[in-house]
């Protein structure tokens, strides 16, 4: 196959002189009071890159760029995994042929050494409306609709998706911890099968951090 970056035959969707090129710029944005959301790439970088997303040969550019993401993050960002974190991707379902979020929890997950584990499947969106290149109010009028699909019983959680550009998308899984008790079950199946709002508990401390690929903030 040939490299997607410099077109040149390679056993890799993108050779190892192109992913050592494309740079890593971490950065931070807050999205509440008390969490905060970590990407590692500017979109400008990777842009044909996550283009290719939407295409079977962009699960193994995404599969890359997420493991270099991921190596960075657990060498060089200090966080006390004594209790098990859980990954959640935002809509992971495999759309098409492969669900973008779930590849790059998987990466997390591997490149983590056992500190974090991948709760596949667990957050999904009702409304599939597509955000890109969308204004920011109209994302705000068009709620993904997230709602967990099964328990989830890890005390601590870090949601992940692949692209930040409002916040939007993290900011409505965030108040699914916040407004659900996650550790009844009973609860998490009233709001799927019924879609009846069960009782208020706070649990915005759940979520510890947001990861996302990269930020295509302009």
């Amino acid at each position: 196959m040939k490299c997607l970056v410099c077109g040149r035959w390679h056993w890799r969707v993108i050779c190892k002189a192109c992913l050592d090129s494309i740079p890593l710029r971490l950065s931070t944005r807050k999205l509440t009071d008390s969490i905060s959301v970590y990407s590692f790439y500017a979109y400008s970088d990777v842009s044909l890159l996550m283009q290719s997303k939407y295409q079977l040969i962009g699960s193994r550019a995404l599969k890359l760029l997420a493991h270099k993401a991921a190596a960075y993050f657990f060498t060089h960002i200090d966080f006390d995994f004594t209790q098990r974190v859980g990954l959640v991707g935002l809509d992971d379902y495999p759309y098409g042929a492969y669900s973008h979020t779930g590849v790059i929890v998987r990466a997390f997950e591997a490149e983590s050494r056992g500190r974090c584990q991948g709760a596949y499947g667990a957050l999904k969106a009702k409304n599939a409306t597509k955000y890109a290149g969308e204004s920011l109010t109209f994302r705000q009028n068009n709620p993904k609709g997230f709602y967990l699909t099964r328990n989830i019983s890890y005390p601590f959680v870090v949601l992940v998706d692949d692209i930040i550009t409002t916040g939007t998308s993290l900011r409505e899984a965030i108040s699914v911890f916040s407004a659900f008790d996650v550790e009844n079950e009973s609860r998490v199946k009233s709001k799927v099968v019924l879609d009846s709002k069960p009782v208020t508990k706070s649990l915005e401390s759940k979520v510890i951090f947001c990861l996302a690929l990269c930020d295509a903030r302009e």
